[in-house]
């Protein structure tokens, strides 16, 4: 029997923390209902919707590097015309989503939950462990793309990147890669209340360099470039306008999704409700 709820009906949970608190009686051991009986529905929660901007805009693009093609493809017109119109496609429905469903089920596990809920415990697990394995892969990147980075920018050419015991050497370069995996995941297991701060700081040093440019290139560039579309970027008798297309789609999608990523961390945000929905509308 369902307990009775201040509303007068049996079953009819009066609130989204009493929602989750009912359906935990059901057993769903997917979802950590702990808090749901507190009577602080806040209890234990760090995080605030200024770190949900910043952890919500990692996951999504993560700064411009990366996102040539969207004006090297097809011109600057699409580029820039795509840059307006993909956000409100891919991005909007995502941020309303996310948002209405983090404040029914305001626990960890976010789009696991929501997919054990209406397709059973089953296919929350093939989501929860096919978007780990996603996880290992994408982030084993990011080491060996920085490692990479700054060989070429510190040491091409140089004596200790040509020598077999230098920077090129196995050891060396997996002590530093393992060295950045363990600095960046730190702050996710020790200073989960600052990561919001932390994330802040890396957001300025990356959009830094690129402001830079951005203002270089508005004092000495010429305005009507932005109206210019690649030579043959409408032949469709083409084969590689085509491919020109599919890469501006791809890397404009890649860029506006990942809204839900932020749900995953519902259980440690304070009002989870409305602080995902205020962080992922300023960085939407």
């Amino acid at each position: 029997m369902m307990p009775e709820e201040k509303s007068g009906r049996k079953g009819t949970p009066e609130t989204a923390t009493e929602y989750t608190r009912l359906l935990s009686v059901k057993g769903n051991s997917l979802r950590r209902s702990v808090r749901s009986f507190s009577k602080d529905p806040n209890a234990g929660r760090t995080l605030t919707w200024f770190s949900v901007v910043f952890i919500t805009y990692f996951n999504v693009s993560g700064g411009p590097w990366g996102s040539e093609l969207i004006i090297s493809s097809c011109g600057p017109l699409p580029g820039f015309l795509g840059l307006l119109f993909s956000p409100l496609v891919s991005g909007l429905p995502m941020v309303l989503v996310t948002s209405e469903l983090s404040s029914l089920y305001p626990d960890d596990g976010g789009y696991s939950i929501w997919v054990a809920e209406a397709f059973g415990e089953f296919w929350g697990f093939q989501l929860s462990f096919w978007s780990w394995c996603s996880g290992i892969m994408d982030n084993a990147l990011y080491p060996i793309l920085t490692y990479k980075l700054a060989e070429e920018l510190f040491f091409h050419g140089s004596e200790e990147s040509s020598s077999p015991n230098g920077v090129n050497s196995f050891v060396f370069g997996w002590t530093v890669k393992a060295a950045l995996v363990v600095l960046f995941s730190a702050p996710n297991v020790f200073l989960l209340h600052d990561l919001g701060t932390g994330l802040m700081i890396a957001f300025i040093a990356v959009m830094i360099p690129f402001l830079m440019l951005s203002v270089h290139g508005l004092l000495t560039g010429d305005p009507s470039n932005v109206l210019q579309m690649r030579d043959g970027a409408l032949d469709l008798s083409d084969s590689s306008t085509w491919h020109a297309w599919t890469g501006l789609l791809n890397v404009l999608y890649w860029n506006t999704s990942g809204f839900d990523c932020i749900s995953t961390c519902a259980g440690e945000i304070k009002n989870p409700g409305k602080s995902i929905f205020k962080g992922n509308f300023w960085i939407f």
